[in-house]
């Protein structure tokens, strides 16, 4: 049975830290990664925050804590999330679920595809979902952030404030 994405991507994160801990960058301690155990990690970043990308999950961290209070940060989007749940809203947020290994704090997503490819995610939303998403502010709804899945949006970036 394959493990669950949180449970692979912690296993990741176990192996990972100690690149990074040895790197004078983020980039190169994916790419030592990758060498290492021939894999194809990707790493992207934000204003505020890191994305690194494995096949079926993404992992998240905060880098830039002085521009949180102006772009988001990934406790954002825990907080969006537990909001999206109460009022029956989740379905459009990938969840994300945080994780403190050796002493860091990550946050995990599933990996969702289709990112990219569509221009504006209102014409795929009902216009209760469309309101759901106004009134709890969630911005920056450009096609980078946000994908498909099983023909239904899904939003990958949400720590906007």
């Amino acid at each position: 049975m394959k493990s669950h994405f949180v449970i692979r991507a912690a296993e990741f994160i176990e192996r990972f830290i100690p690149f990074w801990e040895d790197c004078d960058s983020v980039e190169g301690a994916v790419e030592g990664y990758n060498i290492f155990y021939n894999q194809h990690a990707i790493i992207l970043h934000g204003s505020t925050r890191y994305a690194l990308l494995n096949s079926d999950f993404v992992i998240k961290w905060d880098y830039n804590e002085s521009l949180i209070d102006t772009f988001g940060g990934c406790q954002n989007e825990v907080n969006v999330y537990r909001e999206a749940k109460i009022y029956g809203y989740d379905y459009l947020f990938a969840e994300i679920t945080p994780l403190k290994i050796r002493g860091y704090q990550f946050y995990v997503m599933p990996r969702i595809d289709n990112v990219g490819m569509y221009d504006d995610i209102e014409e795929y939303l009902t216009e209760d979902e469309n309101d759901f998403i106004c009134d709890i502010e969630v911005h920056d709804l450009h096609s980078a952030n946000w994908g498909m899945k099983d023909n239904h949006p899904i939003i990958i970036d949400y720590a906007c404030v």
